[in-house]
């Protein structure tokens, strides 16, 4: 039978072979650089022979997951949402506890044209938390458990509740400004496309510190870059779904470079961070420069 070997089994104690040049070649990882989605699980792990099931798939999918945490809030806040939507609605439509379409507009669902000739800006910040049906919950809700978690391991739970918001709201609001007038869009599906384009954030903000990492930056980064394309390739069936992507991404992107603090300081991760605050900023300036015109 194969042995099943930890990082730390032959000794090198957080050393990482990533100079593919030179094989030989030992680099020491910072303990304290935490990269969504590699540098998750802490080095004190368990032996992984001694791993249960259940114990492989949350450091498999979502070691930094923690019930004192905004992911834990966010998925309990969606789930009670959901609850009020199914006791409001006035009936179920052909989709597994689909909620009715009248139901969604007045619990708060983004409309375009009622934010637009209405100014009922209060809808692209309820629609975050609301869903169609229990499929597209449930769905949402395992997104947000892996994207979410990486996320605030990296970033903290202030700035990801911050990010995780904006990437929401810029979506809705882009959305709301292209979209089709009487579509109807609920779902957090923007802020999660925000949070992924986070990452990004994360290797262009501390891109001279992951220096370490030798040829898997470069890897890496390519991977994210490729799910992101997917994921406007195939946006869902709206067409508002296609505005809100680009706009919970654009968001998200800026928010990543301008909220978090660099794992170093210089003059590169300063001019990214200043470039992230006016690129937030003009978005969101005009977004909301549009809006007004179209009143």
């Amino acid at each position: 039978m194969a042995n099943i070997h930890r990082l730390n089994d032959d000794g090198f104690d957080r050393r990482l072979r990533l100079g593919f040049s030179n094989p030989n070649q030992n680099q020491i990882l910072d303990p304290n650089l935490k990269i969504p989605f590699v540098s998750q699980v802490p080095p004190e792990e368990q032996d992984p022979r001694k791993e249960s099931f259940w114990q492989m798939l949350k450091i498999n999918l979502c070691p930094s997951f923690k019930i004192n945490s905004i992911t834990f809030s966010i998925l309990v806040i969606n789930s009670f949402v959901f609850v009020l939507e199914c006791y409001q609605t006035t009936g179920f439509g052909q989709s597994l506890l689909e909620i009715n379409q009248k139901s969604l507009i007045d619990m708060g669902a983004v409309v375009p044209i009622d934010i637009r000739e209405k100014g009922q800006y209060y809808r692209v910040l309820f629609a975050m938390f609301m869903h169609a049906s229990f499929v597209h919950l449930l769905f949402n809700q395992i997104s947000l458990f892996i994207i979410l978690s990486a996320i605030e391991y990296s970033y903290g739970l202030l700035n990801t509740t911050i990010i995780y918001l904006l990437s929401g709201i810029g979506a809705n609001m882009l959305a709301a400004n292209f979209g089709i007038d009487y579509d109807i869009y609920v779902g957090c599906s923007g802020a999660v496309t925000g949070l992924l384009a986070c990452v990004l954030s994360y290797f262009i903000l501390n891109w001279n510190k992951l220096e370490v990492l030798g040829p898997m930056r470069e890897y890496i980064l390519c991977i994210f870059i490729m799910f992101m394309l997917l994921a406007f390739l195939f946006p869902g069936p709206s067409s508002i779904s296609t505005y809100s992507n680009i706009g919970g991404f654009l968001a998200g992107l800026f928010s990543g470079l301008a909220i978090p603090e660099p794992a170093q300081q210089g003059s590169y991760e300063k001019y990214a961070k200043i470039s992230g605050w006016v690129l937030l900023s003009t978005f969101f300036v005009l977004i909301l420069l549009s809006l007004y015109i179209h009143q």
